[in-house]
């Protein structure tokens, strides 16, 4: 219900679009130069569109996802992963198509980028349960063993914005068929909500065409 009335005023698109070269992930079969800070920063800005908010932002996480992967010695590699299909025609992704190497270690992980009130434990246990089902069971051979992983980028009032990888403790995760079923009673849930509002603006004829409606 909260949701259906806000209007994102800026999108984390841009560092999503970059993402590879944030972390330097490498193709297949080809070595390419790390991007310098600079050059991939001025790109990230033009794909804000002069949104100062969104270009502050997206610099923001991108510099701080860009300096973790180099400090800490990550390696990346490229990885086309597809979407966790549902039967309504939607797929879920959590994840972004690279793979994190770290000591030999393989990390799949996605990006939560709300500096507040981001996923909660159970949010992540249903995002690493999709990464889980459709990357490391669909291909034990190569991700078996891989970790599940999270980044997040909170703060705290008064302070620098931060970042931390949250790796998923091996605990028990969700089954296939109850991912299934805690997505479909989501969607139901939403156009629930969605249809109370287009009544809401079929009465007092507020209709705007909102972010909502997608």
């Amino acid at each position: 219900m909260r949701l259906k009335g806000g209007r994102p005023p800026f999108t984390y698109g841009p560092t999503r679009k970059h993402t590879s070269c944030i972390l330097n992930a490498q193709p297949p079969l080809v070595a390419v130069a790390d991007t310098p800070w600079d050059l991939l920063a001025g790109e990230i800005k033009r794909d804000c569109k002069g949104n100062q908010e969104g270009i502050k932002a997206n610099l923001e996480t991108a510099k701080l996802m860009y300096d973790f992967a180099r400090e800490h010695g990550f390696e990346a590699e490229q990885v086309n992963f597809d979407g966790f299909p549902l039967s309504i025609g939607e797929k879920l992704t959590y994840w972004f198509d690279a793979v994190l190497i770290k000591d030999g270690q393989l990390v799949l992980a996605g990006t939560d980028f709300r500096r507040a009130n981001g996923y909660t434990r159970l949010g992540r246990k249903f995002a690493f349960s999709v990464m889980h089902e459709q990357i490391r069971a669909q291909n034990p051979t190569d991700f078996g063993s891989a970790k599940l992983g999270m980044f997040r980028f909170p703060q705290e009032p008064k302070e620098d914005r931060r970042i931390q990888l949250d790796i998923w403790g091996e605990g028990e995760l969700f089954s296939y068929d109850e991912i299934i079923k805690r997505s479909l009673d989501t969607y139901t849930t939403w156009a629930e909500v969605l249809e109370e509002r287009a009544e809401e603006a079929r009465k007092t004829g507020t209709d705007d065409g909102g972010w909502w409606k997608g």
